[in-house]
């Protein structure tokens, strides 16, 4: 058991020195990249964000409202309120949700995200008044009413899924760097001093071999 203690901490020592440069800059790399993937394809998103309640506690409709707000009558009512805006040039995209807040609750929330924070309040805005304006033309028995409109707007969790994007992609290449690294030294790489045996098998060293022309010139010095 000493013997594997040490052999353990010996190779240990060598891969540490050789490789830890190595193995962090790899995973710096490769975190940086996974971060600016991010950043590239998955801007920052502003969202805004409107409460209302079903009054007559009939909850079970409030999974039928997402269905509303993506059938084409309400995006076309909704398009048309855009196109009549000083947003109709603008090419901006948006994703409109509803979401229930718990499974048995009355409560349920219309959020809109964009990469434009003003925007996004405008077509959440206008998303909440249309919905409370023609959602009982889609579903008879529905009852709600707004208890907060869309005045403001907040950036979503942008920096923290770049930090735990980066975080990973800085794991996943020092993890591979390791491996590699430990490849190479074991079982790809040559050996690269006498004392490596040792090192590696806890054999003692039995000698250095020389060849002839070694020697000669050793002699003529």
């Amino acid at each position: 058991m000493n013997n594997i203690v040490g052999w353990n901490a010996k190779i240990g020592y060598r891969f540490l020195k050789k490789y830890t440069l190595i193995i962090v800059l790899v995973g710096l790399v490769l975190g940086v990249a996974s971060a600016l993937y991010v950043v590239k394809t998955k801007p920052v998103q502003y969202e805004s964000t409107s409460q209302l309640v079903q009054n007559d506690n009939n909850y079970d409709l409030i999974s039928s409202y997402q269905q509303f707000i993506k059938s084409n009558k309400f995006t076309n009512l909704l398009e048309e309120k855009i196109a009549d805006s000083k947003w109709k040039s603008a090419k901006n995209t948006y994703s409109l949700t509803v979401s229930q807040n718990g499974s048995n609750s009355p409560f349920f929330s219309i959020a809109v995200k964009s990469t434009d924070g003003a925007f996004s309040n405008f077509v959440a805005t206008q998303s909440v008044q249309l919905f409370v304006g023609n959602v009982s033309k889609y579903l008879s028995s529905a009852n709600v009413s707004v208890l907060s409109v869309p005045s403001s707007y907040h950036e979503d969790d942008f920096k923290t899924r770049t930090i735990k994007t980066g975080f990973l992609g800085f794991i996943v290449g020092a993890f591979l760097a390791a491996v590699v690294s430990f490849l190479s030294m074991t079982v790809f790489g040559k050996i690269p001093d006498e004392k490596y045996i040792n090192d590696m098998y806890n054999l003692k060293l039995l000698g250095v071999y020389t060849d002839g022309t070694t020697s000669q010139k050793e002699s003529e010095k």
